[in-house]
């Protein structure tokens, strides 16, 4: 008769990743009373679950260390409904406004919440809407924001080519123009010029963009109409043709 070996049953070791783990001293977590000590802990576990950390240690020095599985005291908790809410920063305005506000501005945080916003509202055709005759994209491209560019350009729907007149001069230009415009103008700026730089690469690689004129004779015409207008600035030519009397009939 062969005799059976008995096995013996492997401990198993949590491993823990570096990365998924937050640690942190008893005393940081800010707060005399009890009340306002938790409620700090619980923006705490909302901040490592938005970062992706699985695991809070909290260290104390006269008590040993205590765990906290993120996924699970949100739950317990009862945190998930403030997941769902998003922080738009812009006050009164409307949703396309803090659109506009977080592109010109490079505001990426804010960026992402309005997005996540509209994608939640079903509300995502207003990030073509246009405020004073331009897109979010074209005033991103016009103030070479990068990397609001390459964010906007994520998604399907974003109409890369509506056109707009910045200068209002009647001629209409398309994001891609303006950019290539933006990297001839802010030569002298280095870190302007690059940023204008990696607009254009990011709206090339993306394959949709489109131009009504060939881009050397587009840069050509407006460093040629930039360079005379600030001329007839410097002179106060501008400024006085305000002034004149239109003729009925005269222009057209």
């Amino acid at each position: 008769m062969r005799t059976l070996k008995k096995t013996r049953k492997r401990k198993t070791v949590k491993r823990y990743n570096k990365k998924n783990i937050m640690k942190i001293k008893y005393h940081e977590i800010k707060g005399w009373r009890d009340a306002t000590r938790e409620a700090n802990f619980n923006k705490l576990l909302l901040k490592a679950h938005r970062k992706g950390i699985k695991t809070i240690i909290v260290q104390d020095d006269e008590y040993a260390d205590k765990k906290y599985n993120v996924s699970n005291q949100i739950k317990k908790r009862k945190l998930k409904k403030t997941l769902k809410r998003k922080r738009i920063r812009g006050g009164n305005q409307s949703l396309v406004s803090r659109l506009h506000n977080a592109c010109q501005q490079g505001d990426l945080e804010n960026l992402h919440n309005i997005l996540w916003t509209m994608t939640a509202r079903d509300q995502l055709h207003l990030i073509n809407e246009a405020e004073n005759g331009s897109t979010p994209l074209f005033k991103a491209c016009l103030k070479c924001q990068d990397k609001v560019v390459e964010i906007l350009l994520k998604y399907d729907n974003i109409d890369v080519n509506k056109s707009s007149s910045p200068l209002n001069d009647g001629m209409e230009i398309t994001p891609f123009e303006i950019a290539l415009q933006g990297a001839v103008v802010q030569q002298d700026s280095p870190a302007k010029f690059d940023k204008c730089i990696e607009v254009v690469n990011h709206l090339l690689k993306d394959g949709r963009a489109n131009h009504e004129m060939p881009p050397v004779e587009f840069i050509a015409h407006r460093l040629a109409y930039i360079e005379a207008n600030r001329r007839l600035e410097r002179k106060n030519i501008l400024e006085r043709t305000k002034n004149l009397r239109i003729t009925p009939g005269v222009a057209g």
